[in-house]
This record gives structure tokens, sequence and C-alpha cells, in this order.
């Protein structure tokens, strides 16, 4: 019930972050095969409903091929009752039909435990698919030009990602960035390394996430390109509308969980970075997966009761970009203000200046701005 419940808020947020799309998404389904026993399963996303049947037989086709699904059925199916270690292959798919006339599948395939012959492993693959020719989306047809944007994402790594890393990981392991296995979604791209190069310390491969505004210069938005629909999707007009609902579901953008759930089943499904560290209204968790950079899930110890972010576009109300005025032109005057002072900021992991809330349904919205009335820190936090 919590999976399905999870699903749920994240198909609302998703709709509204893509409020300019086409109908292309609405006419197709994404169905999964999927088999179990004991602690092992196997899942295969299909699509069905593309108006063009022979475009929909090949890209589920290549699906299959792409992802190596054969062999992983193989491994499947010669594991002996009471394995111990198994095979999970987890199969995540959504249709991005707000950044191109196209409509681009994107899918992440994680398998874990027996992926092959030796010991057990971690292994990302990342698929994307152009749903008007079927033709597989690969990183040339994200940037302008692939080699200025190796080079780039490099540099940027060194700058922003090396300086973050434990002390326990080697920072040659991210040079260069894996090109080749690069998903999109609806904030950003997401750069899956193979577990030989990059190894976390919960043992599953590493991955590096980049927000759409940290790669505009990089990407191709020229008409036609993969992309091209990007800047409209980004500029969704009703953006008070959009913050009230997601702030009211306890969901942000980008970040796949959500105030309510059970740290137990967060910490489970993305093992945190460093271990817990104090928070005035419990503890604050920063999570390996990638796109929590620069984000922290704060819990009572049983629940999620906040999501503290010091990186996020929240439908244009961006930390480091936005002023305070500008928030208030968008949101209206904020309900509660609060100075925050050197020792309130850092006890809070905020900037020092002004902490600004906004109640939507159960939930505060905090918006900190630092002393130049720049949005540094956006909390979205459930009062006891």
């Amino acid at each position: 019930m919590q999976k399905i419940r999870l699903r749920a808020l994240f198909f609302t947020l998703f709709m509204l972050l893509m409020l300019n799309a086409s109908a292309i998404a609405d006419e197709i389904n994404i169905k999964y095969v999927r088999f179990e026993e004991g602690s092992s399963f196997i899942e295969l996303p299909q699509i069905e409903g593309l108006s063009d049947g022979e475009i929909q037989e090949r890209i589920n086709i290549s699906i299959a091929e792409d992802s190596g699904y054969q062999g992983f059925k193989a491994i499947y199916d010669s594991l002996t009752v009471g394995d111990e270690t198994g095979l999970q292959l987890k199969a995540e798919a959504q249709i991005l039909d707000g950044f191109t006339d196209h409509g681009l599948l994107a899918i992440k395939m994680t398998a874990a435990g027996r992926i092959g012959p030796g010991r057990p492993g971690y292994r990302v693959t990342a698929l994307m698919y152009d749903l008007l020719n079927g033709e597989r989306v690969s990183a040339g047809d994200i940037f302008k030009d692939i080699d200025r944007a190796s080079a780039a994402l490099d540099e940027r790594v060194q700058e922003y990602i090396e300086p973050e890393m434990s002390d326990y990981l080697t920072p040659d392991e991210l040079y260069p960035i894996p090109m080749d296995n690069l998903l999109a979604d609806e904030t950003g791209i997401t750069f899956y390394y193979d577990q030989s190069r990059f190894n976390t310390l919960s043992d599953r491969s590493g991955a590096i996430n980049f927000h759409y505004e940290e790669l505009m210069d990089l990407l191709d938005l020229d008409q036609g390109s993969v992309l091209t629909g990007l800047e409209a999707a980004m500029n969704i007009g009703e953006i008070q509308t959009a913050v009230e609902t997601a702030a009211s579901l306890g969901i942000l953008p980008g970040l796949p969980i959500h105030i309510n759930q059970k740290i137990e089943d967060v910490l489970l499904d993305f093992p945190p970075l460093y271990d817990s560290e104090a928070f005035p209204t419990g503890e604050r968790y920063q999570l390996e997966d990638a796109r929590f950079r620069g984000s922290w899930l704060i819990t009572d110890g049983e629940y999620v009761t906040g999501i503290l972010s010091h990186r996020l576009n929240f439908f244009g109300i961006n930390t480091g970009r936005t002023s305070r005025q500008e928030a208030a032109d968008t949101l209206g005057e904020s309900q509660s203000s609060i100075v925050l002072d050197e020792n309130a900021a850092l006890s809070y992991n905020l900037s020092e200046g002004l902490l600004n809330g906004y109640l939507f349904g159960e939930n505060v919205l905090y918006l900190n701005f630092d002393s130049n009335d720049v949005l540094r820190a956006i909390w979205l936090n459930q009062p006891v």
C-alpha cells in the first residue's frame, strides 16, 4: 500500500511538471511483465497504445535486448529454492512528454544480487527511446557537442561533486563521467557508473545528477531535438498552484520521497551517505542517491517529517537565484517570518537571514533567504 501511494504522489507531481505536454503520454500505457519467486523477482517494462504498432513493437523488442533481460531471465530460471542472495531486477519507466514533440520513454533497470558469474553485484542500465521513430536516445542526442559536454561535465564534477565525496571513496573513480549510461527525468539528467568504477559505501554502483538548469549551456535545444520543448516545459505558468499542490502532498520535484513515509522504508531503498546528524526537530539524513545532492530528509525517528534542500527548482522558485521579492510576487506574502542569527542558522543547516513560512494543507513551506535576500534553501516541514 505504501508503494502504491508513493507512485500516486509522484504521478501527481509528474503531471504538474508536464502541464504543457502534448497528448502522447495519455495514449500510451506502460505495463510490467513480472516473475517472482521467494526473494527473487525480475521485471520488464513494455509499452502499449502507441498509434504506430511497428514502432511500438520495435521499442519493446529493443527494451528486452538493450536491458540484457534474457540473460537475467536465464539466471532467474536457474536459481534454486532458498537461494539467500537471489536476483532482483527492478524496472522503473516513465514517458517524458513535455520536453519534445516526439515523447521520450525513459527506463531505469536496476539489477542486484546474482547479476552474473562471481560474487553478487549491482548494476543500473539506463535506457531512453524516441517514441516518434523508436530509436534509442543517447548522449549525442541530448548534448550539442558530446566531447565538449563530457569535458565540461568533468569540470563540474570536480567543482561540485568531488568536494562532497566521502573520505572513504576515491575521487579518481569519477572521471570520465559515464556518457554512455545516462537517464533524463522530469528535473534533470543522472549519469550511472559501472560498479567496478565507482562503488558507494552501501556497495551499489554510484551515480551523479545534474538539474537541467545546471546544463542549459550544453544541451541541444534546437527545433527537432530530443529536448526541443524543455525550456517551455520548465515554464509551467501556474507556479503558485503547482507549489501549493506539491507542498500539500509533502513532495518536492526530483526527490523520490514524501513526508509521512516510514523512515525505515526510505533508508531501505535509499541508503544514507553518512550517519544521521542532529536536527532541532529530530534527525537529518543525506542519502546516497545522486538526486539528493544538496538535500536532506528530516525524521522524528519513525516517519519523514521534512525535506530540506539547498539545490532545488521548485517550479521556477530556484535556490541560489530567486529573490525574496520574486518569491513574494509568485506566492504572496509569507504567513510567518523568522530572523535567523548565526547560531540558529547553523543548527537548522540554513543561511543566516530570514525564514519565511507558507502553510499549505498540513505542511509548512519555509523559504530561507540570506542577507542579500537570495533564496538559499527550501524546507518542507510537517509541524508536530
